[in-house]
């Protein structure tokens, strides 16, 4: 029997991430998300290319991130030099 719990659970495991809009808004280039989340940065490219989608760990630690991504520090802004 599946309780209410379990159903909020799988539920949230299913939304769609938007992984290129997350990564920018976190300031983080393909490569930085591939080590913070343990995969090679062409795996990160064919994420937010829509060839593969994240699977297992990766994708619970995915959603982890895109939870807690507005509680975040966000990335000081880079001011070009004259």
């Amino acid at each position: 029997m599946t309780t209410n719990y379990e159903f909020s659970i799988t539920r949230a495991m299913e939304r769609e991430i938007d992984i290129k809009a997350m990564r920018a808004e976190l300031g983080l280039t393909q490569a930085a998300l591939a080590v913070e989340v343990g995969v090679d940065q062409s795996t990160v490219s064919n994420w937010e290319n829509g060839t593969t989608k994240p699977r297992g760990p990766a994708r619970k630690l995915l959603q982890s991130i895109a939870d807690r991504r507005h509680d975040l520090p966000k990335p000081a802004a880079v001011e070009a030099r004259p």
